[in-house]
């Protein structure tokens, strides 16, 4: 039988130690955040109205934000032609008539009053801040100890 070469950990002799320094990690050089388009900003507005908040908004949940008070931004412009609603800031003259929505692909500008909006997302938090109202009220009888917590779901 022939004799069989073994590792240092089977000869019972250490493992040969490194020398000098580690190698050094190198540094990661990420990118700037950018949009995947590469544009910056492009739904940015100018002519925005102070008394309202924009956003845009798909085809398919403008049903949902028109119930609570949303309406489409619509181009308007003044007697000398220059145009007096939000817009993007690239848009021209030349791009809508006056009563076209303003839309970019498949978005439209839309506007609500600051105060009705404000209006809208106390109507809809109420059911759950009356839900955690009762919560509260059940734990600060317990000694700060609930169990069984349901929430009911829902708007009012």
């Amino acid at each position: 039988m022939e004799p069989v070469e073994t590792g240092p950990e089977e000869s019972g002799s250490e493992p040969r130690k490194r020398r000098g320094r580690p190698p050094k990690k190198q540094r990661r050089n990420d990118p700037v955040d950018a949009p995947v388009d590469g544009v910056y900003r492009i739904l940015d507005l100018k002519g925005q109205d102070a008394r309202f908040d924009y956003c845009w908004l798909t085809a398919d949940v403008w049903p949902e934000y028109r119930i609570d008070g949303w309406v489409a931004e619509t181009w308007q412009v003044n007697g000398k032609g220059e145009p007096t609603c939000a817009r993007p800031h690239w848009v021209q003259p030349e791009d809508f008539k006056v009563g076209d929505q303003i839309t970019f692909k498949e978005l439209r500008l839309c506007k609500i009053l600051k105060t009705r909006r404000a209006a809208v997302e106390s109507r809809k938090r109420a059911p759950f801040n009356a839900a955690l109202a009762g919560m509260k009220a059940r734990a600060e009888s317990t000694g700060g100890y609930l169990k069984n917590v349901v929430v009911p779901m829902g708007g009012a």
